[in-house]
C-alpha cells in the first residue's frame, strides 16, 4: 500500500512539472493592431501574423495569437479591446501592440497618444501582462514630422524606462518607404511586405515571448 501512495504521488508531481512545462511552451499572445494587421489588401493568408506564427511554432509549438485588429483604429480603443481579450477564458501571456499610424493620420496630438499608451500598458501591467509596442518609424527627410518624430522617440523611450515595457523597432521599418513592398497607397505592405515584416520581427519578438514565458533565464 506504501508503494502505492509512493507511486501516485511520483505519477502527481511528475504530472505537475509537465504541466507547467507545457504552459510555459503554449503561450497566448494578444495582437492589437490597425489595417496592417487585419491584412488590409491581401489576402487573410499573407497576413505577417500568420507568417510570424509559423516562424515561433518552432520553439512553441502551441502558441496561440488572439488578434484584435481595426482598420482605422487608434490608441483610443485600445484599452476597451484588450479589456475584451482579458475578459475571454484563456490567460494572456503578454499583449502586442501595433498602433499609432492613424493617430499620425489624423493628427492627433502626440501628448494625447502618449497618454493612451500609457493607459494602455498600466491596464496590463495590472492584470500581469507584459507588454511589447511596435514602433512607428518616421523619415528623416520629412523636415515637417521632426517635431513630431522627436516626440515620439521620447515617448518610446520614456515607456520602456519607466514602465518596462519591450520596444519594437523593427515593427514596420523594413517596409517603410518601400515601393516594391507596399501597395499602391504607400502604406500598406503588399503579401510580400508582410512576409519581410515577419521575417524582420521574428527574432526580437522570439527573444521577448523567451523571457515573459521564462524558457530562458
Amino acid at each position: 500500500m506504501k508503494r502505492f501512495f509512493f507511486l501516485l504521488k511520483s505519477f502527481i508531481f511528475i504530472n505537475f512539472l509537465l504541466s507547467g512545462i507545457t504552459l510555459r511552451a503554449s503561450p497566448i499572445i494578444g495582437i492589437i493592431g490597425d489595417s496592417v494587421t487585419e491584412g488590409y489588401g491581401v489576402s487573410s493568408k499573407s497576413v505577417y501574423t500568420v507568417f510570424l506564427k509559423q516562424s515561433l511554432q518552432k520553439d512553441f509549438p502551441h502558441i496561440e495569437f488572439v488578434i484584435n485588429a481595426i482598420s482605422g483604429s487608434v490608441t483610443a480603443s485600445a484599452p476597451a479591446r484588450i479589456q475584451n481579450m482579458m475578459g475571454q477564458e484563456k490567460k494572456l501571456s503578454g499583449i502586442m501592440i501595433g498602433l499609432a499610424g492613424n493617430d499620425l493620420l489624423r493628427g492627433t496630438t502626440p501628448a494625447v497618444t502618449e497618454k493612451n499608451f500609457f493607459k494602455i500598458v498600466e491596464l496590463a501591467q495590472k492584470n500581469n501582462i507584459p507588454v511589447l509596442i511596435g514602433e512607428i518609424p518616421f523619415s528623416t527627410n520629412d523636415p515637417q514630422m521632426k517635431d513630431i518624430a522627436a516626440f515620439y522617440k521620447k515617448m518610446y523611450a520614456k515607456l520602456e524606462k519607466e514602465k518596462g515595457v519591450t520596444m519594437l523597432p523593427e515593427f514596420l521599418v523594413s517596409v517603410f518607404k518601400m515601393p516594391n513592398l507596399n501597395q499602391k497607397d504607400g502604406i500598406h505592405p503588399n503579401e510580400k511586405g508582410h512576409e519581410i515584416m515577419a521575417q524582420t520581427i521574428y527574432p526580437p519578438i522570439n527573444r521577448w515571448i523567451q523571457q515573459i514565458t521564462k524558457k530562458v533565464p
